[in-house]
């Protein structure tokens, strides 16, 4: 779970562009296949929730960090978080 405070959305606050990339233990990079499961509506205080989810389709085996970067054009905030995650052989 991650948590940006770009202050209060507006009515004509653009929607929050959300990028992921899932780095992987000899950090090298890709882009994660990230969509939005859940928006929420207007939060107390005007903040914006968003549940994700990405595919892992494709990943090896092995320890990984997916980072998500969320980033509000209207107010030109933006924020980075991650967390690790692995993938277990069958």
């Amino acid at each position: 779970m991650c948590r940006y405070d770009f202050g209060p959305a507006t009515s004509k606050s653009d929607p929050l562009v959300v990028r992921g990339t899932v780095v992987d233990s000899a950090r090298a990079s890709r882009p994660a296949r990230l969509s939005i499961v859940k928006a929420s509506d207007a939060e107390r205080g005007g903040g914006r929730k968003l549940l994700l989810a990405f595919v892992t389709e494709g990943l090896a085996p092995g320890s990984y960090r997916l980072v998500v970067s969320v980033s509000d054009p209207a107010s030109k905030a933006s924020g980075e978080a991650g967390s690790p995650f692995e993938i277990i052989p069958r």
